[in-house]
This record gives structure tokens, C-alpha cells and sequence, in this order.
């Protein structure tokens, strides 16, 4: 009975390589597939890891602490010939087991698992560290589960509290049969566009056909391999027939080897991360960079690239349907002219579906409608959810039996309903049409949890976020007095009457909103003695105050972190201030606080980002951040707990280099003084947090001031990109302001004599961030509204 033993073989390899995590934020993980459930504690991390030899699945969950690890796994093996039953199953392993020289102690006996009593085996592991491991049996028609419980060995009986409720809550669910082949059907999601296999190709075919590149970043070096735009973007409609009729698409990896890849062109690094699209022409020259992923925002940011880039001509300039495939809207409603016909009346109504004006599309629709057209139910629905009307959409494909119609009434019943009431009928859907590109984002939609916000994201974007998508050109001032004053001028105008600044990434969240308000709202408080101002800041503090945060430890990456830091940095300075009632302020800092607290890694730090990898995913400058907010709060009347601040100054501690530059993350240590222009603008943040805490002298905030002097003219070239780290040494755009407004904060602690170099340095720099418009911007996709904040504070801060 080889197969069920193979899996205790590869223990000391799991407790290494965990492999990489799966993001769904339920606190209850369910796999179909295999044909089980059990519960996700928070505070624990998830992972399937490539399973052992003769397994065919591993699923983890684990708790690390001072690199040991306290966890529960499952293996699913095929059931042998020879295995009846679980004790079958156990007898076999422990003849096996007592062959292993890194067991001992062996005992055999029965225990509570899955609401049975299941047979185990037990004993002592030797990987280093001394464990004791424990394995369940249950056996189920063709298949062998093994559900592994390890801690080290003097701590197992007190492990027994945390691991028997997992034992518990495991449970047998139906196979989901379809599966299998539900992925094969969406694996054709994409598959309409004709995308180039790598940069030359992507070149010859721009050349030769006269288009442009549409280069599409997603590169998450092994974290999450599914390409979420072939599921997204190119299954929009109009995105497929843009992309195909005017552009060479490709995707960029890390063996790219393109002529933007060039500092002197634009610049990538060797850690480039995360994802985005450019548009490059067939040299290599970047044209273009996409502020967000939202298919209404890529179709309107494609249109505007091409009526600057637009290369070969139509081959029938006459023809308004080839004008509306190519994008150019305008040129077709022109040739169109006043429609005549039931189908010129249904293209017109489509092209003004594109144009999004809804109620021009309405009365073309019925206007075909009366001309004898047919079939306009399924683009009355796609109009009827862009006009975020759901319930007129699902009456329009009330009937709907052909699968375009069956998807648009899907989408407005699941905004409806939720994605539960429409599961059945998208899983039916793609089983009874695999041919179709509706079948395939049925079934992508079906097997991917995080695809479920397909199903709503039809609803137009309002002006708002239009608007803040919309970042303008760079226009420098030498002027410091007029662009703090155009800062404010434009933070004022931007804020909405619910006390938030919409921004480029509040489609993606609430956490986003409530950082970025809080921080444009701190950088107004200053000015709170005039009544816009004023009453802008209440506005925020009535926003901030009716929000839940709460940290998902299990996401791979969680943004909330920074809505937290920052709100707690916020009501802090409402307090210094006197804005809202103290006592209300405190309650809310206290809440957020006592969060941190139960988040705080082991080494004292906080991060954004969780692998089970690292038994320690804390970030420098998230951790810097958090103190400089929690003795704020302190100092403001919140609780904040000693310890917590001693072992966060600690984590900090920990990263800084002989040279005054300080480690990104806790994981990597203090640094490769080759990258110190990595870390140069990060630096000084650091630095003023230990000061803060009396954890350092002005001459270490000297020290890494002076970095940022050393390297501040190689760091700025990373300004207006939208991919991150793509700096030589994985510089990232997200973080330029960020620093200037800490170094800012930092040169304070120096002597005033000293203080003139650096702070002529950072209003030269800053400054060459500001746009048209009076704000600024530093990373495309973080926006202007939260550039604008930056900038003011760090100016304000430079004035004094």
C-alpha cells in the first residue's frame, strides 16, 4: 500500500515549501473537486501544496511561531485495490511508518474526525526540530483522506485546543463531477484574441500590419498563475473587437526581452510585479500606460492612444460598422448619419451603448424595435445593467434560451440576488455550450471564486471615477506658495459630499477609499480654520468613522493594513486638532488599534502581503508607517500597548544597514547595499520612526537622509509608471511621494543649520510631480487625489 505511506514522506519537504497560497476569504474552504470542507480560523494560512509522490492533493493550514509550525493537512489518494476500509488505510501506513528512522514512538488508537470516530496513528518526527504528528483516516468510495495534525512535540496537547475543532468541522460533500471539465471550458476564455507569442512576433506582426502593441502585465513571480485578464478583459465584447481589429496583443514575463525593458526607453526591472497594460509602437517605444484594468476604462484609454496612433487606414472608409469595430465612435455616428432601417437603428443603438449614453441607446433600440428589428432583448439587457437598472435587465432576458441571453440575465440576477442564486444556471450554461465564448466565462466564472464580480461589473463607472482615472500630463512648478495653493484648490473640488476622494482604485475596494480620504483629509487639517476646509474635514471624519476595518491575514495581499495605519493617523490629528468629539475619535483609534494588535507578526512588524513561505511577511516601511500613526494616537488619548510599539521598533531595528539604508522586508533581511537607491526613499522613514521612539540619534536620521541626497535623481526617472518595482533595483513609483513626505518630516529632527540641503532637495522634487490640473501623481495607479495629499503635507511640512 505504497501510495497512502508516500505522503508522510514528504513531510520535511511541506514544512520547507509550502507552496503557494490560495487567496479566497472564506472563513470556510471548500474543495468540490475532491469532495470536502473545513474551516479557515483567521490567523492561520491556507496553501495547496504540489502534493507528495502517489498523493494527487494537499491542502494546509498553519500556524508559525519562532520557525515552528503548528498545522492540519489533508491528503486525497486514490483508494488502493486492497483498501476496504480506514483501518485498512491505517494498518497499511504504520507498517510503513515503523520502516521511517525519522519516527518513533508509534501508538495506534481512535479518535473524534469528520462527526465519526476515525482510526489514527501517532507519533514522535524528528525534522530538525521534534514533533509530534497525528494522521485520521477515513476512507470514501475511490478515495484515501489522511488528515495530518503536527505541532512540536512539548507543545501537542496544548495544539489539541486549536486542532480538534479542525478535526470537527472536516466534512465529505458530493464530488462535483463537471468539474474537470468545466476548467477545460474555460480555459478557452481569451482564446478569440490573437495574441503574439512573445515580443518579436509581437514587433514583425506591428510592423507588417501597421498597428500597435498592446503589451498586458501580469507577473506575480509564482504567487498567482491564472491570467486574469483572459477571463476579464479580453471576454469583454468590446475589448475582443477592438483589440483584434487595431492591435498586436502580448503578454510580458520575466524572459521578455523588448526594447522598453531599457532604463533609457522606459525601464523594467528584474523584480517587475503586479499587473497593468502599455501600449508600445513596433520599437518599443512605450505610447501609453493604463491607469486601472476596468474594461470601459482600457476601451476609452485604447480609442485615445489610437486617434494619436491611428496606422493602417479601414479597408472601407465608408463602411460605419467597420468604424465602430475599430473603435472610432465618432467617425461611424457620422457616417451613420439618421439611421433608416431597423439595423441601422440597432447599430446605432449600439454605438451609443459604446459612447455610453444610455438614453440615446434606449430610444435607438425601441426606435428598431418599431422598424421590424429582432433579437434586441440581449443588447437592451447589456444596456439595462450599464445603466445599473438589474431588474429591467433580468425582465428583458426573462425568456432567454440562447446563451448570450442566458449570461445577461445571469448578471442581473446574480446583482440582484447574489452569485448563489445564479450558480445552477452558469454551471448548466457552460456544460450546454462549450462552444461559446458565454459558456466559457460561465464556466470561468463557476471554478474561479474571484471572477464571481464579473457577473456585476457591467454597471458604468460613474464620472467620478472616470475622472479620477483621468491623470494628466506633468506641468513642474518652481513656485511653492502657488502649488500648495492649487493642491488644496484641487483636493477641495475633488472630494465628494460623502467625505471621500474617489481615486483610481476605489473600483478595486473600500480600503483603498478609506486611505487615500484619510490622508487628503489629514493634509486639510492645517487649513481647518477656514470653512471649506473645515467642513471638508468633518465630511472625512464622518466617512472614516462609519467604517469597519478588519485584516484578512489569509489574503495574499491585504491593502487594509494601510486604511488602518492611516485612519488611526487621521483621527489622531482630528483629536490634536479639535475636530469631532475626542471621545468618539478615541473609541474608533482604540478599535483599529487593538486590530494591529492582533495582526502584529511575530518579529513585531505588519506587511500587506502573506505567503506561507515566510515565517515572517512583515514590510519596513508599512511597520514605519504604523508606529509614527500609534504614537500620534498616543499622544491623542488612544490605548496603545507598550510592547506593541517596543517590538515594532524592534522589527525596524532589525532591517537597518551600516551604510543608512534600511531592508524592504523582514524576510530580506538589512539589504544589498547595491540596491541602496532602492531604499533610499523608504529610508528616512525608518530612520524618523526610531526617533520618534528614542530608538535612534539625529545622526542616524542624517545618515539616511543623506541617502536619499545620494540617489535621488536615479529614483525620480520611476515617477508615472503603472507597473510596480520597475527601477534596476525594484524601485516602485507607489513610493516616491510616500517617502518625500517622511523625509520631509525627517530633516526636522536635524539641527535647523542642517536642514537647507535636504529640504531644498525635496521641494525640487517634488514639484516635478505636479500636473496640470494643480495635483499631483507619482504612481498612475494610486492616483492623483492621494498625490495631491502627499505633496501639500510634505510642502507644508518644507515650509515651516
Amino acid at each position: 500500500m505504497r501510495k497512502i505511506v508516500l505522503a508522510l514522506a514528504a513531510l520535511a519537504f511541506c514544512l520547507a515549501a509550502p507552496g503557494s497560497p490560495c487567496t479566497a476569504d472564506e472563513p470556510i474552504f471548500t474543495n468540490i473537486e475532491q469532495g470536502f470542507r473545513v474551516d479557515r480560523p483567521a490567523g492561520w494560512s491556507f496553501s495547496e501544496p504540489t502534493p507528495p509522490e502517489g498523493a494527487g492533493y494537499a491542502m494546509k493550514l498553519a500556524k508559525v511561531k519562532n520557525k515552528t509550525e503548528t498545522s492540519l493537512t489533508v491528503y486525497v489518494i486514490e483508494r488502493p485495490e486492497n483498501c476496504s476500509n480506514a483501518s485498512d488505510a491505517r494498518n497499511s501506513a504504520e507498517e510503513n511508518w515503523k520502516k521511517n528512522e525519522k519516527l518513533s514512538n508509534i501508538k495506534r488508537g481512535k479518535g473524534k474526525c469528520a462527526g465519526t470516530t476515525a482510526p489514527w496513528l501517532k507519533g514522535a518526527y524528528d525534522a530538525g526540530t521534534k514533533y509530534t504528528i497525528r494522521q485520521h483516516f477515513l476512507v470514501r468510495d475511490g478515495q484515501v483522506f489522511i488528515l495530518q495534525s503536527l505541532a512540536p512535540e512539548k507543545e501537542f496537547s496544548d495544539a489539541e485546543k486549536d486542532l480538534q475543532p479542525l478535526l470537527d468541522s472536516f466534512e465529505l460533500i458530493p464530488i462535483d463531477r463537471d468539474r474537470k471539465r468545466l476548467l477545460e471550458i474555460a480555459s478557452h476564455c481569451g482564446s478569440e484574441v490573437r495574441f503574439a507569442e512573445g515580443w518579436q512576433e509581437a514587433a514583425r506582426r506591428a510592423k507588417e500590419e501597421d498597428k500597435l502593441v498592446l503589451v498586458v502585465f501580469e507577473v506575480y513571480r509564482g504567487l498567482l498563475n491564472s491570467r486574469f485578464t483572459l477571463k476579464t478583459v479580453f471576454m469583454h465584447p468590446d475589448m475582443v473587437e477592438l483589440v483584434n481589429e487595431r492591435f498586436v496583443p502580448m503578454f510580458w514575463t520575466s524572459g521578455t526581452d523588448a526594447p522598453f525593458n531599457k532604463p533609457e526607453v522606459f525601464g523594467l526591472g528584474p523584480v517587475t510585479f503586479g499587473s497593468g497594460m502599455m501600449i508600445a509602437d513596433a520599437e518599443g517605444r512605450i505610447i501609453g500606460q493604463a491607469v486601472t484594468g476596468h474594461p470601459d476604462y482600457l476601451y476609452d484609454f485604447c480609442r485615445e492612444v489610437l486617434s494619436e496612433h491611428p496606422g493602417a487606414k479601414p479597408a472601407n472608409e465608408s463602411d460605419p460598422l467597420e468604424a465602430v469595430r475599430r473603435g472610432e465612435l465618432e467617425r461611424a455616428a457620422r457616417l451613420l448619419g439618421k439611421p433608416l432601417t431597423g439595423l441601422e437603428w440597432r447599430t446605432q443603438a449600439d454605438l451609443q451603448r459604446m459612447l455610453r449614453d444610455g438614453e440615446k441607446a434606449q430610444a435607438a433600440i425601441d426606435k428598431a424595435r418599431s422598424e421590424g428589428e429582432k433579437s434586441l432583448d440581449n443588447l437592451e439587457a447589456w444596456l439595462w445593467l450599464n445603466r445599473s437598472e438589474p431588474a429591467k435587465a433580468a425582465k428583458a432576458t426573462a425568456k432567454a434560451k440562447d446563451p448570450a441571453g442566458v449570461f445577461w440575465k445571469c448578471c442581473a440576477t446574480a446583482t440582484l440576488k447574489g452569485y448563489e442564486a445564479v450558480e445552477k444556471e452558469l454551471r448548466e450554461l457552460a456544460l450546454e455550450h462549450p462552444e461559446s465564448r458565454w459558456g466559457w466565462w460561465a464556466a470561468a466564472i463557476v471554478t474561479e471564486p474571484r471572477l464571481h464580480g464579473v457577473l456585476d461589473m457591467f454597471a458604468w463607472p460613474d464620472d467620478r471615477q472616470f475622472k479620477a482615472w483621468d491623470i494628466p500630463d506633468y506641468e513642474p512648478k518652481t513656485d511653492t506658495d502657488a502649488a500648495r495653493k492649487d493642491a488644496v484648490r484641487f483636493l477641495l473640488k475633488s472630494q465628494g459630499e460623502d467625505g471621500r476622494w474617489v481615486n483610481p482604485r476605489s473600483a478595486n475596494g473600500q480600503v483603498f477609499d478609506v486611505a487615500i480620504s484619510a490622508i487628503c483629509a489629514s493634509s486639510l487639517i492645517s487649513r481647518a480654520d477656514t470653512e471649506e476646509a473645515h467642513k471638508a474635514v468633518e465630511r472625512t471624519l464622518d466617512y472614516i468613522l462609519e467604517q469597519k476595518l478588519q485584516l484578512d491575514p489569509s489574503a495574499l495581499f491585504d491593502y487594509g493594513i494601510w486604511a488602518e495605519i492611516f485612519s488611526i493617523d487621521f483621527l489622531a490629528r482630528c483629536n490634536e486638532a479639535g475636530i469631532g468629539k475626542r471621545g468618539a475619535n478615541v473609541k474608533a483609534m482604540n478599535t483599529l488599534i487593538d486590530d494591529l494588535a492582533l495582526n502584529q507578526y511575530e518579529s513585531g512588524g505588519w506587511g500587506y502581503f502573506h505567503h506561507e513561505s515566510n515565517t515572517d511577511n512583515s514590510i519596513g516601511f508599512v511597520t514605519s508607517a504604523a508606529v509614527l500613526a500609534l504614537h500620534r494616537a498616543d499622544a491623542a488619548g488612544a490605548k496603545v500597548p507598550r510592547t506593541m510599539l517596543i517590538r515594532a521598533c524592534d522589527s525596524i531595528e532589525y532591517l537597518k544597514h551600516p551604510n543608512g539604508s534600511f531592508g524592504y522586508m523582514w524576510m530580506s533581511g538589512k539589504g544589498d547595499d547595491a540596491k541602496q537607491a532602492e531604499a533610499s526613499l523608504r529610508s528616512p522613514l525608518y530612520a524618523l520612526a526610531l526617533k520618534r521612539r528614542s530608538r535612534m540619534d539625529a545622526d542616524g536620521v542624517r545618515t539616511a537622509l543623506n541617502v536619499y541626497l545620494k540617489h535621488r535623481e536615479h529614483t525620480i526617472a520611476e515617477k508615472g509608471k503603472s507597473i510596480c518595482h520597475t527601477g534596476p533595483e525594484g524601485t516602485a513609483a507607489y513610493y516616491l511621494l510616500f517617502g518625500y513626505r517622511f523625509a520631509a518630516e525627517a530633516l526636522l529632527e536635524l539641527p535647523e543649520k542642517e536642514q537647507a540641503a535636504y529640504r531644498e532637495a525635496l521641494r525640487h522634487d517634488v514639484l516635478q510631480y505636479r500636473t496640470a490640473d494643480g495635483s499631483f501623481c507619482d504612481y498612475l495607479s494610486v492616483g492623483r487625489e492621494y498625490g495631491a495629499a502627499m505633496a501639500l503635507s510634505t510642502l507644508d511640512l518644507l515650509a515651516r
